[in-house]
């Protein structure tokens, strides 16, 4: 890949996370950001989380999934229980109403994706997926 290729390929990724951002909103008819409903998405994924395994799984600081996480415990989308594993610490699940947005985040995100599933052929998202898994890695690997 060339240098021009490549920087092609990241003002492409950076044009692709806006739209997403941009409808992402939308498609969940939320006034939510971004990031609380990713983490609504994550712990719904993986509950019992810490906020150390959430910021380490988001490449963010522990900080900033504190700061979204009190927000959404203070909005009762989450509750906390006592980490087992550290007595000063606590594992982040979803409530009752956090259960219900998930449910319903999940399935509006399933109907957005469709009819974009069906114009994108299997073979080439795959090898797409797999290319940004290898840029991913590279960039870890050389900052």
């Amino acid at each position: 890949m060339s240098l021009t290729q490549l920087k092609d390929f990241i003002d492409t990724l950076s044009l692709l996370y806006r739209e997403l951002q941009q409808h992402m909103g939308s498609v969940y008819n939320t006034q939510a950001t971004p990031l609380q409903v990713e983490l609504v998405n994550y712990i719904g994924e993986h509950p019992d989380s810490t906020v150390p395994q959430i910021a380490k799984a988001r490449h963010t600081s522990r900080q900033n999934i504190q700061v979204v996480v009190n927000e959404l415990l203070t909005l009762g989308i989450l509750t906390k229980q006592v980490n087992p594993r550290h007595k000063r610490s606590y594992t982040y699940r979803l409530s009752r109403t956090g259960t219900e947005l998930f449910g319903y985040q999940q399935e509006a995100l399933v109907n957005f994706l469709q009819p974009l599933a069906e114009h994108l052929p299997q073979a080439q998202l795959s090898t797409s997926t797999d290319l940004l898994h290898t840029f991913i890695r590279l960039l870890r690997e050389n900052h």
